[in-house]
């Protein structure tokens, strides 16, 4: 009786080894199958990248930069420097001259204070006009700089200079 108890347990882990090895093959067979599905995958994804620079490399003739006429931008004039203004200060002035005190600002004596008041608002309004000014130049000078490197550039090209190259580019 312990033989044929031993016999069946002997069977048993044989069955159980014979069940492990066949696990173990169905599931290499199963990482194959797995890395094969990878290698076509990274396979499919290399024809995609392939197939987008064939594409790049066939269309970049299409790609066109903006046109310049370079015969127009030599006739061009370059920007108006600008004129200052004194439209604040005006306006503000305006304010002040037509101010007459009102029943009660002559009741409460405000008119002298509201008068103090319109004569700083002309004050003010002739810094923001001057504010004003000071911000057209520079942005004025900062036109005419590119107006004239362009208009430069035009000459240049037009005169067939074989030397010629646009100073902001990187690669210079």
């Amino acid at each position: 009786m312990i033989l044929k108890s031993l016999k069946k347990i002997e069977a048993a882990q044989r069955r159980a080894e014979r069940e492990s090895r066949k696990q173990q093959r169905a599931l290499e067979r199963k990482q194959k199958e797995m890395d094969k599905m990878e290698e076509f995958a990274r396979a499919k994804y290399e024809v995609e990248v392939y197939d987008n620079r064939i594409d790049v490399f066939t269309s970049v003739h299409k790609d066109c930069g903006h046109y310049w006429d370079w015969e127009e931008i030599r006739l061009s004039s370059p920007p108006l420097e600008p004129k200052k203004s004194d439209l604040h200060e005006k306006e503000a002035h305006e304010n002040l001259d037509n101010y007459e005190p009102g029943f009660s600002d002559k009741l409460f004596r405000r008119g002298d204070n509201k008068r103090m008041d319109l004569e700083n608002a002309v004050v003010l309004a002739k810094e923001e006009d001057n504010k004003e000014y000071l911000a057209s130049i520079q942005a004025y000078e900062q036109d005419f700089a590119n107006w004239e490197m362009v208009h430069d550039l035009a000459i240049r090209i037009l005169d067939k200079d074989i030397e010629v190259h646009n100073p902001g580019h990187a690669d210079q």
